[in-house]
């Protein structure tokens, strides 16, 4: 039996899945970003519009950095959003923040020698998203990991979506690279 994807999210036990993913060129500094929002097929809260995939160019970036822009990007596009929601990413940092925050806020989003995190600034934002969400809605915002790039006999249902998420934003980044070359060929 197949697993479609309005299933997903009651399986993993919410209303909607946000699926986030970015790729950098790190010549170029240039990279895209992407998210999918799954809601659950028994869910009939109609207030989300459901595109296929949404990107996003961003320049001056890193692999990281663009994971959590595009997260504070997707979340953004999804802020009305009363369902339980999880966000299903490949970036370990992004998915790791709730359980990292006591310590990030307990030094001030400081490393030990007191220097200022350089992705401080975009921890902080992504955990007042989630603060505001669980204010708006009486909802925590989740987090699930998923190793990205498994073979795709090894590739569950939700790893077989975020797939789909990869390679469209590979794409849109090679394509976007591709028009915009700066050395002339």
């Amino acid at each position: 039996m197949t697993q479609q994807a309005g299933d997903l999210p009651q399986l993993y036990g919410y209303d909607a899945l946000l699926l986030i993913d970015a790729s950098v060129d790190p010549k170029s500094k240039i990279g895209v970003a992407g998210f999918s929002i799954i809601v659950s097929s028994k869910n009939n809260d109609l207030a989300i519009q459901q595109p296929l995939i949404k990107t996003q160019v961003f320049e001056q970036t890193s692999s990281t950095d663009l994971e959590l822009r595009a997260a504070l990007w997707a979340l953004s596009d999804v802020v009305d959003y009363r369902g339980g929601l999880a966000v299903v990413s490949d970036c370990q940092t992004l998915c790791q923040l709730p359980e990292r925050r006591e310590r990030l806020q307990a030094r001030q989003f400081c490393n030990r020698r007191g220097v200022p995190l350089k992705l401080a600034e975009l921890y902080r934002k992504i955990l007042a998203s989630a603060d505001f969400r669980l204010e708006t809605t009486g909802m925590t915002l989740n987090f699930i990991h998923i190793k990205g790039h498994r073979k795709s006999s090894q590739r569950s249902a939700l790893e077989v979506e975020f797939s789909h998420l990869d390679q469209t934003v590979r794409r849109h980044l090679r394509s976007y690279l591709k028009l915009n070359r700066q050395d002339g060929s």
